[in-house]
């Protein structure tokens, strides 16, 4: 368990302290603030810390961790992309999706700032890790995008809480826009595709600017991928928006919980919650489309998703539902399906999920802890 110090936080300097470790090693960048022209692969299982926070200042490129590269850390810098760069400085496996495909396992990125990038981070295949502490600033696109290894994701345990099974979690960050990326088009905090799972916990949201995340929180569906996201879980968080957002939310397939959310300064529909059950009614999948509960569940179908405790007091929440859910089921989707294929107390609950209990908090790789996992039948 050796310690190699970079001379600088130069490409060069920190490819030299990498290539001198070892798995279980650490390598550390020092203060400053350097501009790179091309990023840094890591196929070793090595904790890469910086001096903090805008002490340690990468520009414009940052990290990839190759598939099969376990129990790596990176924590203690700033990933500046200065002109909202379009590019992956955190980049978590292969470029190519495959099923029974192994990615990065029990990784831990913190203490972290990625600040004017697009579309920054992007993890892909049966991968699960830790994301705490971090400060998500000014950025745009599809912040984080999670893949998955496909039809392998749902052929795992579908259990919520989740981790070990495939799940990236979040928690402790920050998600802000000041106004400074008004121009960018903004999409996602985080997206789940390809049979992804996450987790977002204890996070504050917050934007003061006039252009605003899209939806805040995605999971894809049957309508864009083959099979969209397995699960997300969404709890605890403050969210702090004033201008108008499509959504908090959007589940479009897949199971989970929403609960006990905070919602300060809302602005129009930034505390909506909006399922939309693709797999089972949307037109162009024909006798592919799981109708009439075939298989109930489909893979990608809207399926034991509980929504509870939170804060109701909200105006801009959508209320279409007759009963007053706050949920918004768009029309437009479910058209020619009925309600048989998005019943309340058979896909969706107004109610805390049963037996559900959290991921251990704080998650064990701070340091702290044991994991409890239930099993959703």
């Amino acid at each position: 368990m050796a310690i190699y110090n970079a001379e600088s936080c130069s490409h060069d300097h920190v490819v030299a302290a990498i290539a001198l470790a070892s798995d279980s090693d650490t390598v550390t960048i020092p203060s400053g603030e350097c501009t790179w022209e091309e990023g840094i692969e890591v196929d070793k299982e090595i904790a890469i810390i910086g001096a903090g926070i805008d002490s340690t200042i990468i520009n414009n490129y940052g990290f990839g961790f190759t598939d099969g590269t376990h129990n790596w850390r990176l924590s203690g810098m700033t990933l500046d992309g200065q002109t909202w760069l379009d590019r992956h400085v955190i980049s978590i496996g292969s470029s190519a999706h495959g099923e029974d495909k192994v990615s990065c396992q029990n990784f831990r990125i913190d203490h972290i700032k990625v600040m004017r990038y697009i579309n920054y981070a992007w993890s892909r295949n049966y991968h699960y890790g830790l994301v705490d502490n971090c400060i998500f600033l000014d950025n745009a696109g599809e912040e984080w995008l999670l893949a998955a290894d496909d039809i392998s994701s749902w052929e795992r345990d579908q259990c919520v809480p989740a981790y070990i099974n495939g799940c990236v979690i979040f928690e402790d960050c920050t998600w802000e826009q000041t106004g400074a990326a008004s121009a960018q088009s903004k999409q996602n905090c985080v997206d789940a595709q390809l049979g992804a799972r996450y987790c977002v916990r204890h996070c504050i949201i917050t934007s003061h600017s006039t252009s605003t995340w899209n939806r805040m929180f995605e999971v894809h569906g049957y309508d864009s991928f083959p099979d969209g996201g397995v699960s997300v879980e969404i709890y605890k968080n403050t969210v702090n928006v004033n201008t108008e957002s499509q959504n908090f939310l959007h589940v479009r397939g897949g199971r989970g919980v929403c609960w006990d959310n905070t919602f300060l300064g809302v602005g129009a529909n930034a505390a909506s919650i909006t399922l939309t059950n693709y797999r089972s009614c949307y037109s162009n999948f024909g006798d592919d489309a799981c109708r009439d509960n075939e298989g109930y569940p489909c893979i990608g179908q809207l399926n034991n998703f509980y929504i509870w405790g939170n804060d109701p007091s909200k105006t801009a929440i959508l209320d279409d539902d007759p009963g007053g859910s706050g949920i918004d089921l768009d029309p437009k989707d479910w058209a020619g399906a009925g309600e048989d294929h998005g019943q309340l107390d058979r896909d969706y609950f107004q109610s805390a999920m049963p037996g559900y209990t959290g991921y251990t908090y704080p998650h064990p790789l701070r340091g702290v802890g044991a994991k409890l996992v239930m099993v959703l039948s």
